[in-house]
């Protein structure tokens, strides 16, 4: 009972806590009378366990309210009294923290809806002194349990937390600590690095609790911006009314147009769903054609179903009414399966937004087909089919409206809830990758050779032979799966019986060549014990790398180590359609491919910001329970076997003997290539890129940075080769000419030199206005940070609609100078930095005048600057600049590398043209003794791959090599010199148009080439019997 003023019941506490009061009558408040100090004033606290407490630990008098609501009763009957509030801050989970703090809480009154702490407001109504323990959820009671009553005694001896002085987001002293906790604060939300009540408790430890509630809300609302802008890539888009799924028994596998399906990982969609929708295919007579994204998910789902592949389906299975078969996506242009997939009248797309994103891919390809071919014939396929059903866990904005633009017919969306799977992640947060590599390294091989043997995912291919090399260095059974190993045998037998491969090793590292496509279920008895990782956001989006690591369905133990990647900023799509405007000058119209490209280019930037805080929620969004824990330091074997992985590939490289065209193709060919062989094509990759004949280290270490980095820096340069296919996605076409363009008018503005580009004080603030310039543009090729590639959404009157355009210029940086040097940086052109002494001042103004400065290095370089004056306000001596300028030597040697691409690039421009020119010839019986025949098989011997690559990229897919093997379709037709619309070469480089009367054989450079290499080689001419 609780009792009234009158002695009369105002109430009831129930067995289970809840205070029911009677209308209408306020309950009295209970005093209890000091031991030890009995005439001190009274404590007023919440509750009889919390008076209690207060009253053993203090000796004082202690007056107790029956909830916060009564706390200023309390207070007015006791003038003198202090309160010791309870912390009424949430203890949950981060998701139900935010939604309690944003939105409120359930409750009858608004003390029980007010997340932020009602017990502290009540408190500092009544204007008394306030003391609170900063731990969410205690009061005086769980502090006398926790660390005693002389704790309780110590806390009334601290400053009150209602006398700690205000601070507001307004007026922020910046010398004031409290500034820089509240903005870590909000950091450590976006970013997911601290557990939201760990946050409110260091603010409730140093704030007046008013502004601790203003700050918390802030971080509150960064870690719900954060956690929305990750989960869009896991959620069904709601413009498409998903509705709620029980089972997959309910799809409907006879209805006819679109059915995007999002069901949770390990649901069943391959085992259960995908035989339904073929037997529904067979029984209506329909061919049915599964599209996966790779090449391991293709030859997973055929074994698993029981179904042929698209690289074993015989001839003659084309001619069949009925089937089923499955092809990776590249595939899906091969000559070979046209019949077959023209007639497929059921589509079925397993991880249908993977198949969207590698699209983008540079691999998503063959020989013979563009990334713009391979959209355009799934595009034709999916508006062909009678029924499209796109399966995944995870989904994505841009994925559901290629495939709602594309698919006729209704268009419907269904989703099963995401229940808790019982696997819980433990998430160390490293302030560094190499910390994260090393102790993730380090723990998993720990776990191996404990007889728990490991899975590890990684998102590079030089960390998963780290590990396993590491792994085998210790004496554990170890293998490494990566795009680079797929001709081992034992990588080999794993792919195709990972259930009983696996059983063999003690450890089992993963490239992102497995992000997808195996699924290891040991149903006789588990074999792995625990799953490691480490991510970092460099490759993988957070919801790929959490398809990583739910490659083992049953472990339950994961552990993730994590570092941030740096992105604090990504470029819209309405951003990079202008950044592609401001480059080319022109108003670009895009195109369904076009378009796709930019809206995924968009989607991966946006979700690789703060990827280690994705991770988290994605996670959790997947059903795992989060677990973050302190990262204990580890040694440095972890990033030395990386290093030693790295530097061993280096080698094999350099060690790599060089191939003629005819052993290029016959390895290109084969299906599965070993190791070295993988090494050997790399290698003659790289001597292909910078058209050199003697692979040397430079080489090798010039193109780790990278296709894109290289030809920007050949755009500095003004170099006159252009690498870009006129068939390649909206920015990337004229992507060298264009920036080249845009460097000659920054350097005209700013006088810098094109081979000695010398940055200083006096000429920053000139560059830094040029940069701005083309602002958009710089960002979206990555040589400026993308806070620099914002658009503004403005309404235009005019169209009646909103549009985008290019903002206000941004405030400047406080160092001009380090934002230049950055941007040469970007461009891998590293500045050197040395010291000089200008020669001359003005005497009267004390200003720099433009003057010498000689340098050791890098000669005499015009500089203009403004010596500093002197604290007395006088100018003396000659000022000294520092001057940042590449190497001359290194300068030397870059030149020689671009010229190599360029002449590369060329080579292949006119390979493409000359191989188009074969495709397309209408003439389909050629004159089999023209020598123009003879010339196109030459041709299709000394053809390079469409795009040169260096060192195999952890974050492409495997090649698929289904299309590129494909028998030829009969002799290649002939070519003739009319009208071929190509340019050929003549007198020494000069060109022609070929349909001109002038015009001269288009193969004749080609006889040229191999003239010139047989000369080279042997030192004779064609037809020297010596």
């Amino acid at each position: 009972m609780i009792p009234g003023p009158d002695g009369k019941p105002a109430g009831r506490i129930y067995s289970n806590g809840y205070k029911a009061y009677i209308p209408g009558k306020a309950p009295a408040p209970v005093r209890i009378e000091g031991t030890t100090a009995p005439d001190a004033p009274p404590v007023i606290v919440e509750g009889y366990a919390t008076a209690w407490a207060g009253q053993d630990a203090t000796g004082r008098p202690v007056v107790m309210a029956w909830d916060a609501g009564h706390l200023a009763a309390a207070a007015a009957q006791y003038p003198d009294a202090v309160i010791i509030a309870d912390n009424d801050a949430r203890d949950k989970p981060d998701a139900d923290i935010a939604r309690d703090v944003l939105n409120g809480r359930k409750g009858p009154t608004a003390d029980a809806r007010d997340a932020t702490g009602a017990g502290h407001k009540k408190a500092l109504e009544t204007g008394r002194p306030v003391y609170m323990d900063p731990r969410p959820r205690f009061d005086a009671w769980d502090v006398w349990n926790a660390d005693g009553p002389e704790a309780v005694r110590a806390m009334l001896d601290r400053q009150p937390v209602s006398d700690r002085r205000r601070w507001t987001w307004n007026d922020a002293p910046e010398d004031d600590p409290r500034t820089l906790l509240a903005r870590q604060s909000v950091r450590d939300a976006r970013s997911a690095a601290r557990p939201l009540r760990d946050i409110r408790e260091d603010l409730d430890r140093y704030f007046h609790p008013l502004d601790a509630d203003a700050v918390f809300r802030t971080a509150c609302r960064a870690w719900r911006d954060t956690r929305a802008r990750h989960l869009e890539a896991v959620e069904m888009p709601r413009r498409y009314d998903p509705q709620p799924l029980d089972s997959l028994a309910a799809v409907d596998v006879d209805a006819g147009g679109l059915t995007m399906l999002k069901a949770p990982l390990a649901s069943g969609k391959t085992a259960v769903l995908i035989p339904r929708i073929l037997d529904a295919a067979r029984r209506r007579g329909e061919t049915a054609v599964i599209v996966t994204p790779r090449v391991s998910l293709a030859n997973d789902t055929a074994r698993r179903l029981n179904i042929p592949l698209y690289s074993d389906t015989a001839s003659e299975y084309a001619g069949d009414a009925a089937g089923a078969v499955v092809v990776c996506l590249p595939s899906v242009t091969s000559r070979r399966l046209a019949e077959l997939i023209d007639r497929a009248a059921v589509v079925i797309l397993d991880e249908a937004p993977a198949l969207a994103a590698f699209m983008r891919s540079p691999v998503c390809n063959t020989r013979t087909a563009s990334n713009k071919d391979v959209f355009d014939r799934l595009a034709a396929m999916l508006k062909r089919a009678r029924a499209v059903f796109a399966l995944s866990a995870d989904w994505t904005p841009a994925a559901a409206r290629f495939l709602a633009a594309h698919v006729s017919g209704q268009a419907r969306a269904l989703v099963m809830d995401t229940k808790p799977n019982g696997k819980a992640l433990n998430v160390y947060a490293a302030p560094s990758r190499p910390q994260a590599v090393n102790a993730a390294a380090a723990d998993a091989i720990r776990d191996a050779l404990a007889g728990r043997p490991v899975y590890f995912a990684s998102e590079t291919v030089d960390l998963a032979e780290a590990v396993a090399n590491m792994a085998k260095g210790h004496g554990l059974e170890a293998l490494a799966v990566t795009r680079e190993n797929k001709g081992n045998k034992a990588q080999r037998a794993f792919l195709a019986d990972p259930e009983t491969e696996a059983r063999r090793y003690a450890l089992v590292a993963c490239s992102p060549v497995l992000n997808t496509g195996v699924s290891i279920e040991h149903r006789g008895g588990p074999h792995f014990r625990a799953v490691y990782g480490v991510y970092a956001g460099i490759s993988l989006t957070p919801a790929s790398f959490v398809q990583s690591l739910a490659r083992v369905r049953y472990v339950q133990d994961l552990h993730v180590y994590t570092a941030t990647n740096g992105r604090a900023d990504a470029m819209t799509a309405d951003a990079m359609k202008l950044a592609a405007d401001e480059l080319t000058g022109t108003d670009n119209d895009l195109a369904p491919f076009d378009r796709l490209a930019v809206e995924l280019d968009a989607e991966r930037e946006k979700y690789l910001v703060g990827a280690a805080a994705g991770l988290q929620h994605v996670a959790d969004a997947h059903g795992y329970a989060v677990h973050r824990q302190d990262l204990a330091p580890a040694d440095k074997q972890g990033t030395e076997a990386q290093k030693a992985a790295r530097d061993e590939r280096r080698a094999e490289y350099l060690a790599a003997d060089p191939m003629t065209p005819d052993e290029y193709n016959a390895l290109v060919k084969l299906p599965h290539r070993t190791r070295e062989q993988e090494r050997r094509l790399a290698a003659h990759r790289i001597r292909q890129f910078f058209d050199v004949d003697e692979l040397r280290e430079l080489h090798v270490i010039e193109h780790e940075h990278g296709r894109a980095v290289l030809w920007n820096r050949a755009a500095w340069f003004n170099t006159a080769a252009d690498p870009d296919r006129a068939d390649a996605p909206l920015f990337d076409r004229r992507h060298v000419q264009a920036l080249a363009g845009v460097f000659e008018q920054i350097r005209k503005q700013t006088g810098l030199d094109v081979d000695a580009p010398a940055v200083h004080k006096g000429n920053a603030g000139a560059i830094y206005a040029a940069l701005m310039r083309y602002r958009l543009a710089l960002a979206k090729t990555g040589l400026l940070p993308r806070r620099y590639g914002r658009a503004a959404i403005v309404w235009d009157r005019d169209r009646e609609q909103y549009r985008a355009m290019i903002p206000e210029e941004p405030p400047p940086p406080s160092d001009l100078t380090r934002f230049v040097t950055g941007v040469f940086r970007r461009l891998a052109l590293p500045l050197q930095t040395a010291q000089g002494r200008t020669g001359n001042r003005d005497s009267e103004t004390g200003e720099g005048v433009t003057d010498t400065v000689k340098i050791a290095l890098y000669g005499e370089i015009a500089v203009s600057v403004t010596p500093k004056p002197a604290s007395n306000g006088a100018v003396k001596g000659t000022p000294r600049v520092r001057i940042y300028a590449p190497d001359p030597d290194y300068i030397e040697q870059v030149r020689t590398l671009i010229d190599g691409m360029a002449r590369a690039a060329d080579r292949a421009r006119r390979h493409e043209a000359a191989r188009a020119y074969v495709e397309n010839d209408p003439d389909p019986e050629p004159d089999e003794t023209d020598t123009a025949t003879q010339t196109g098989l030459e041709l299709q011997q000394l053809q390079p791959d469409p795009e040169p690559a260096g060192p195999p990229d952890p974050t492409l897919d495997e090649t698929d090599t289904a299309a590129a093997v494909e028998p030829p379709q009969g002799p290649e037709p002939a070519p003739t010199v009319e009208n071929v619309g190509i340019t050929a070469h003549v007198d020494g480089g000069e060109t022609a148009s070929s349909g001109s009367a002038a015009a001269v054989d288009p193969w004749q450079w080609i006889f040229d080439d191999m003239e010139a290499a047989r000369r080279e080689r042997t030192g004779r001419p064609r037809g020297d019997p010596h």
